[in-house]
């Protein structure tokens, strides 16, 4: 069974220990992430990844590791599309919208208005008629008879 509910999302928390990341940055996470009370341990595991990688690039640049320091909306910013630039779109709109939602609960005054949305990847258009007819002909159509195949000697 899947922990689920506030109770689950603190032992998740606590339990949470930073890999890839220092010890000072798996800190400021644990701290913010608390703070904001998610509401299941799924929720708070995926905070936690995106507050450990905050802090980490807080860390890299020099920045205190403090909530209204790496939570203001322009580090967030930097962060996701500066320090993030190696990774997938999807990842950076998750990140983003994970680490709004810390800087919203835990430090209100200081988030500001909502984000404009990141660009999405569009689903490519349909095949036109004559693209499927085209198709179904290329299936319909004979093999070119080819030479039998043979041991070379």
């Amino acid at each position: 069974m899947t922990p689920t509910g506030p109770v689950d999302a603190q032992r998740a928390i606590s339990a949470w220990r930073p890999r890839l990341v220092s010890a000072r940055a798996g800190a400021f996470a644990k701290e913010v992430v608390s703070a904001a009370a998610p509401v299941s341990a799924v929720r708070a595991r995926s905070l936690l990844w995106s507050a450990s990688r905050l802090g980490a690039f807080g860390e890299s640049v020099g920045l205190e590791l403090m909530a209204p320091v790496l939570l203001h909306p322009s580090v967030i910013e930097r962060f996701v599309l500066v320090g993030m630039a190696d990774t997938t779109p999807v990842r950076r709109r998750t990140t983003r919208a994970n680490l709004n939602h810390l800087a919203r609960a835990v430090v209100p005054g200081l988030a500001g208005p909502a984000r404009s949305p990141l660009p999405r990847n569009r689903a490519k258009s349909p095949y036109s008629s004559a693209e499927l007819d085209g198709f179904l002909a290329l299936a319909d159509a004979q093999p070119t008879p080819k030479a039998p195949w043979s041991w070379p000697s």
